[in-house]
C-alpha cells in the first residue's frame, strides 16, 4: 500500500488595495494619501469635532496646548544623533482639517479642571490594588456622569488627561513602594468577593465592598468598562505625550523621547526577531 505524498502549502500573495482620497487620487498608504491629497469629502461645509477635556489644570492646559499645535502643520522631527539619512516614517503633518476634513477646534466645548493631583496620589497608593484603581477612576467617572447629564449637547468625546503616575501605578502588575502604602477601606478579600456573587450575604456593607472586583484593576479597562452605561466616549491621553517637552530627566535628556524612542524599539525588536530566526533550527 502506498501513502500519498503529503501536499505541499500553497502561498497566496493578496496585493495591498488602493484607497482613494482627495479629488480621486489612489495611494497604498493611507497617511501619504491624507497628506498629499486630504479626504474624500468637500471642503464647503466641513463638520466640527465636539470634545470635552477632563483632568487636573495642569492637565487640561496641556491639552489645550496640543490642541492649538495640530490645528497647523507640524513638520518633520528633527533627526536624533541615531537617525538614518531618510526617515521614511518622519513626514510633516498637514494640520487636522487638512487631513481628515472636519474642522478642530483649539478649544474644547466642556472643560473640567479641577480633578485633585494630590487626591490621585493618595488613591493610587492604597494598598488593595483593586481599591486603589477603584478609587483613582471614581475621581474621573462620578465628574463625567456628572456633567454629561447636566448639559444638554454633551461633546462627541471627552478626553481623560492623566499624569504618568497613572499609567504606572493603574496596571495590573503595578506594585507601590512599601512605605509609600496607604490603607484603604475595604475588608473583604477577592476570594470572599467572588462567592459574595453567587450568595450574597445579609450583610449590605460587605456587598457593597464585593463590587470594587467586579472591574478590572487596570485604570484603563476599568474607566471604559463603568462608562458604558452612560454612554460616554473617552480618549485617554498621558500629559507626557501631549507636552513631552516639559518633562525633562535628571541630566536634562528628553523623559520620553517619543519619536526617536518609538522607532529604536521597532528597530531593535526587528534585531532581535532577525537572530532569533538565523539561530533557530531548520
Amino acid at each position: 500500500m502506498t501513502t500519498a505524498a503529503p501536499s505541499r502549502p500553497r502561498v497566496i500573495y493578496i496585493p495591498e488595495p488602493s484607497l482613494e482620497f482627495g479629488m480621486g487620487q489612489q495611494l497604498e498608504y493611507p497617511r501619504d494619501g491624507l497628506f498629499l491629497y486630504g479626504p474624500v469629502t468637500t471642503t464647503a461645509d466641513l463638520a466640527t469635532v465636539r470634545y470635552g477635556v477632563i483632568g487636573t489644570r495642569d492637565g487640561v492646559r496641556r491639552l489645550r496646548d496640543w490642541a492649538r499645535s495640530v490645528s497647523g502643520l507640524i513638520g518633520a522631527p528633527v533627526p536624533g544623533p541615531r537617525s538614518r539619512g531618510v526617515e521614511p516614517q518622519h513626514v510633516p503633518f498637514p494640520g487636522f482639517s487638512a487631513a481628515f476634513g472636519a474642522q478642530w477646534p483649539a478649544t474644547p466645548t466642556h472643560v473640567i479642571d479641577d480633578i485633585d493631583p494630590a487626591e490621585i496620589h493618595r488613591c493610587l497608593r492604597i494598598e488593595n490594588r483593586y481599591e486603589a484603581v477603584h478609587a483613582t477612576v471614581d475621581l474621573y467617572v462620578k465628574r463625567l456622569v456628572t456633567e454629561n447629564n447636566r448639559i444638554e449637547n454633551p461633546p462627541a468625546f471627552w478626553f481623560v488627561v492623566i499624569p504618568d503616575e497613572v499609567y504606572e501605578l493603574g496596571r495590573p502588575l503595578s506594585r507601590v513602594r512599601k512605605a509609600e502604602r496607604l490603607a484603604g477601606n475595604i475588608t473583604i478579600s477577592r476570594g470572599r468577593a467572588r462567592s459574595l456573587t453567587i450568595a450574597p450575604t445579609l450583610f449590605e456593607e460587605e456587598n457593597q465592598q464585593a463590587e470594587i472586583y467586579r472591574y478590572a484593576n487596570h485604570f484603563r479597562r476599568q474607566l471604559k468598562a463603568r462608562l458604558l452605561g452612560d454612554k460616554i466616549i473617552t480618549q485617554i491621553a498621558r500629559e507626557t505625550t501631549l507636552t513631552p517637552s516639559e518633562f525633562a530627566r535628571v541630566d536634562g535628556r528628553p523623559l520620553r523621547p517619543l519619536a526617536l524612542g518609538r522607532i529604536d524599539g521597532q528597530r531593535r525588536r526587528r534585531r532581535r526577531h532577525r537572530r532569533a530566526a538565523t539561530n533557530s533550527p531548520h
